[in-house]
């Protein structure tokens, strides 16, 4: 069951600030890819979940709590993966690689700072979750980017072709490996989560104790 979290705590001043910068990133985006005749990139998963994070601030229903929980456990393949192992092969127009970053970081900002703002709930980590998180990362893979990458001849997250790297040293393998290690990842990030809650519930209790000092 999906609990009822109060509209009041995303503030219309939080709502503005998260949007504008997800709509800031958007529109560097469309024109970017408006130019190279590469729209269909805006069905990455780095974009779709920016797309999401914004409804996330602007939605007063529980259904946000779920999107948001589910996020957190796939973060690591649409902002952790693209910081630390970047592919800038096809950057070359006037701030493509900047708002690369900027995306990718306000991926990872947000929802710390909701996390310790306390501005949205966080459940506490299930295999079942993590099971049905990663689901929506494999079929959403498999069931959409997929078939995109064939009609549109783009390889649409590394659906046709491997990336530079380790993962071209399996072949055609190479997807079964990409989704048997994406659950793994999935799973290890949600952990890191559940660490930093627990540092950031320590701060607060620090702070608690200081203050009474």
């Amino acid at each position: 069951k999906l609990p009822k979290i109060p509209d009041h705590l995303f503030s219309q001043k939080l709502r503005f600030r998260s949007t504008s910068l997800g709509i800031f990133s958007l529109l560097l985006l469309v024109y970017h890819k408006s130019n190279n005749n590469t729209l269909i990139f805006l069905m990455q998963p780095c974009h779709v979940n920016l797309i999401i994070l914004m409804c996330i601030t602007l939605m007063t229903t529980p259904i946000r709590t779920y999107l948001f929980n589910v996020y957190l456990h796939n973060q690591w393949g649409v902002s952790w993966l693209a910081i630390f192992n970047p592919d800038l092969r096809s950057h070359h127009q006037p701030l493509e690689t900047f708002n690369f970053f900027f995306e990718h970081i306000v991926l990872v900002v947000l929802p710390i700072y909701w996390i310790y703002s306390k501005k949205i709930t966080v459940w506490k980590f299930s295999w079942k979750f993590a099971f049905q998180s990663y689901w929506c990362f494999a079929m959403y893979h498999a069931w959409i980017l997929e078939p995109l990458s064939y009609i549109s001849a783009q390889n649409l997250n590394y659906m046709m072709a491997p990336p530079p790297g380790p993962l071209r040293l399996f072949g055609t393998y190479y997807r079964n490996v990409m989704f048997i290690a994406g659950f793994i990842l999935t799973v290890s990030t949600r952990l890191i989560v559940e660490s930093i809650m627990l540092v950031i519930k320590y701060c607060n209790k620090q702070k608690k104790i200081y203050k009474l000092m």
